[in-house]
């Protein structure tokens, strides 16, 4: 992803957000690389369009998962990154179960509601929330437009236990 995403959600977030995302393989371009504008940027959120729904739900676009997955890029075990569209007015819940967390994204510029278990938040463009395992996740969409969720699920294999308090 791009320094500068990297540089305002350490700014948001802080270090300790930097490293828990360095844990999934998340990376920042550095400095000798090129930046990629807002704009471009939003370019290639709006391709989703372009990906296939996974199992017959028009609304979960697989983006990246292991070897057979389904997705348009294969990547190492024990992670699938996929795109959610939830429309206005809509909302998502699913249940990560116990051999698995989950990140959820904002990626738009909306905000959303989300309610893990019994604990409701909202998540600003690029706001980042951790689903513990064996928990239930509701995203609600109240704004004017179609949210785009990044949805970055992880294999008990490669969960560390959650560090921030």
């Amino acid at each position: 992803m791009p320094r500068a995403i990297g540089d305002e959600v350490r700014e948001k977030h802080g270090d300790k957000v930097m490293e828990l995302l360095a844990g999934i393989n998340m990376r920042f371009e550095g400095d000798d690389l090129k930046e990629v504008p807002p704009a471009q940027i939003h370019a290639r959120v709006t391709r989703a369009k372009q990906l296939t729904p996974n199992s017959g739900d028009a609304s979960m676009l697989p983006i990246m998962s292991p070897k057979h997955g389904g997705a348009p890029i294969e990547n190492w075990p024990g992670l699938s990154v996929s795109m959610l569209k939830v429309k206005t007015g809509g909302s998502s819940t699913a249940r990560v179960d116990g051999d698995h967390c989950q990140w959820v994204v904002n990626l738009s510029n909306d905000p959303c509601e989300i309610q893990v278990d019994a604990e409701q938040t909202t998540l600003n463009r690029f706001d980042l929330i951790r689903v513990e395992p064996d928990s239930t996740r509701t995203l609600k969409n109240k704004s004017g437009g179609e949210l785009n969720i990044l949805l970055a699920t992880q294999s008990k294999e490669t969960i560390q236990p959650l560090a921030i308090h």
